[in-house]
């Protein structure tokens, strides 16, 4: 008996041993696996980019896109050059040199038209030459011409002088807008490109304030001296900023400046890989113009031009060339040049925070919410005018004693804000981000020159359509173009947000 006690007492003292010893191996495997863990995690961890890392990273491209903008801001204060020379010479009509100088009618049209027209050969001359000089190379010749063109207005004698003058200007307009526009959209990571492109689209409505400005403080010859300021520090400027590494990819090496613009914990090599295969055709030595042929290509065109010229029948560009002249004749209860800069400096203001929403939406949300706020100030303005309009015309209702003046100020100054939330950018971003790097500069010069089109046409046809269809049903057209680009927009373009480019 003692001896099987003995015995059962040593099989129990064994087992607990074994359990023992098994809770000790678990307990020493799950500490294995947890080292292992955390070993790995920190090991990942060691090779992510840190969030201070980050912010300093996307804030040197941020530098680089404001930079770069200083061209956008020199393109903006050409465009309303030709009200500053027409409000100079009401009261001045001397040359720097104190010689006379006098515009008629036909040539102050032209003043405004001959640089709208010249940037379609600006465009379409930058767009043949980004492939073998560079986005850089072409945003430093556009930025010359620009110079160029303001000592021009500045120093020439004589009213044909200044038009050459406004024709140079406008080639270095079209340079400008297809050279930034595509370097800025190359350059920056994907998820900001929105946000990185609205600061090339605020610079225009920075630089068209400026320019009226000073043309309200100066002498023609002086606002447009004063105005140099943005091509000369543009042109500085490009002995800093880099050459985008989808053109290095063709020409050289582009790890360098990857690393500069990703960060050393970007997948370095599959962005010089991706960058490669978008650019594959240029190893068959194929043109880039057979390439726009494709019918995906055409497809892309036609949806993106679409949108431009959607754009235009919004009216954007008309009120933006005519907001005094539209407030004169709407009676405006306030000064018609205060008003003008109220709706620029509204534009400017919606512009900031136009970037946010195009990147956290999306393109295509952005463009429905800024047609669908664009359609409702405008069936108000038409609204406006058909209650209003006989009687401030007639001489009956007067500006002074208008209890309803405020109305075309608002409502101005709300389409012009929101046409910055999408309606205005978000084609300029697709003409991009639809196209490959090898017919990017082709493809974008063709939507710019529709526009350029379309804008000119659409101006120069306000007048007759003012006097077929009166203001109200001017403003209805607006309205209405605004309530079909809602419907385009949702079935025939696509979302780019966070996509790879081209």
């Amino acid at each position: 008996m003692a001896y099987q006690n003995d015995a059962i007492n040593d099989s129990y003292t064994s087992n607990n041993l074994k359990e023992d010893s098994l809770n000790v191996y678990l307990v020493e495997e799950d500490v294995f696996y947890r080292e292992k863990e955390v070993h790995e995690l920190t090991r990942v961890e060691k090779f992510q980019e840190n969030p201070q890392e980050k912010k300093w990273r996307l804030l040197r491209q941020a530098v680089i896109v404001f930079l770069s903008s200083l061209g956008m801001w020199s393109c903006g204060s050409v465009i309303t050059y030709s009200a500053v020379v027409a409000y100079d010479l009401e009261t001045h009509n001397t040359t720097i040199y104190g010689d006379p100088i006098e515009f008629s009618s036909k040539e102050f049209d032209q003043l405004s038209s001959l640089k709208t027209i010249a940037a379609i050969p600006g465009a379409f001359a930058i767009a043949l030459l980004m492939e073998p000089l560079g986005r850089r190379l072409c945003m430093a010749i556009s930025g010359l011409l620009m110079v160029v063109g303001w000592f021009g207005i500045a120093f020439v004698h004589g009213v044909e002088g200044m038009l050459i003058s406004r024709v140079i200007s406008g080639v270095a307009v079209g340079g400008l807008s297809i050279s930034i526009n595509t370097y800025i959209v190359e350059i920056v990571d994907r998820e900001i490109i929105g946000k990185m492109s609205v600061i090339a689209s605020s610079a225009i409505l920075g630089g068209e304030l400026v320019s009226l400005t000073l043309g309200y403080a100066f002498r023609y010859y002086t606002a447009g001296l004063l105005l140099l300021i943005f091509p000369v520090a543009f042109l500085l400027s490009l002995f800093w900023l880099p050459e985008v590494p989808s053109v290095l990819i063709l020409k050289e090496d582009a790890r360098k400046i990857l690393v500069k613009l990703r960060g050393k914990y970007a997948d370095i090599d599959a962005e010089v890989q991706s960058c490669k295969d978008m650019n594959k055709v240029t190893e068959d030595n194929r043109s880039p113009w057979k390439e726009l042929r494709a019918r995906k290509t055409i497809l892309a065109l036609v949806r993106v031009c679409i949108l431009f010229i959607l754009m235009h029948l919004t009216g954007y560009y008309v009120v933006t060339a005519n907001c005094t002249r539209i407030f004169m004749v709407a009676g405006s209860s306030i000064d018609d040049s205060i008003a003008s800069v109220m709706v620029t400096s509204v534009q400017l203001v919606g512009a900031l925070f136009a970037g946010f929403l195009i990147d956290t939406l999306g393109r295509r949300k952005s463009l429905i919410i800024s047609y669908g706020i664009m359609s409702v100030p405008l069936a108000v303005m038409a609204a406006y005018f058909g209650v209003c309009g006989e009687d401030i015309l007639d001489g009956e209702m007067q500006k002074e004693t208008n209890p309803y003046g405020w109305i075309p100020v608002v409502c101005l100054m709300t389409s012009q804000a929101a046409v910055v939330l999408g309606v205005n950018p978000v084609p300029f971003l697709l003409s991009n981000e639809y196209f490959p790097t090898f017919i990017r500069p082709q493809a974008s010069g063709i939507c710019f020159v529709v526009s350029t089109l379309v804008g000119s046409i659409v101006l120069q046809l306000y007048t007759p359509m003012v006097e077929g269809m009166t203001e109200a049903g001017v403003f209805t057209f607006y309205a209405c173009s605004c309530v079909v680009g809602i419907p385009f927009t949702f079935f025939f373009i696509k979302e780019t947000k966070g996509k790879r480019v081209g």
